[in-house]
């Protein structure tokens, strides 16, 4: 089982955005096995300040499946959607506060989630979806 962490860094120079992100991956034993620096230039054309809720999906792949998730940061409803084959029974999605305590988990996902947390405070929050035991995502949502 391999895990991937990414950590990520956003700079404003001048008219232009740069992100940077280190991407791990571990193995099963929890040894590193990479290390890579991702850098991401933005032109301040391309770089907006009032997105509107499309413009705020995020994408990755796990395994073979696509996941998506939208708007993030979020007032408080949390789309969550899930492509790329036959999602198992136990597959699930956790959110947790920045004490690491689970504030929402939602069992038995399917293709197309809502994840609602309009009661919880604002703040930062992560999310770990697991599809089974070879693909998992962690995510850090944002509540306004």
């Amino acid at each position: 089982m391999k895990l991937i962490f990414f950590v990520t860094a956003m700079v404003f120079c001048g008219m232009t955005l740069h992100s940077q992100a280190i991407k791990y991956t571990y193995d099963a034993s929890g040894n590193r096995e990479t290390r890579e620096k991702v850098v991401t230039l933005i032109k301040s054309s391309e770089f907006q300040d009032d997105k509107d809720e499309e413009d705020q999906r995020f994408d990755d792949l796990v395994g073979d499946y696509n996941i998506t998730i939208y708007p993030n940061p979020t007032k408080g409803f949390l789309q969550v959607d899930i492509n790329g084959g036959k999602i198992p029974q136990n597959a699930n999605i956790c959110l947790y506060n920045s004490l690491g305590g689970i504030v929402r988990q939602i069992n038995g996902i399917s293709n197309s989630n809502t994840v609602d947390i309009s009661i919880q405070p604002s703040g930062v929050y992560i999310m770990h979806i697991s599809i089974d035991i070879e693909n998992i995502s962690t995510w850090k949502i944002i509540k306004e």
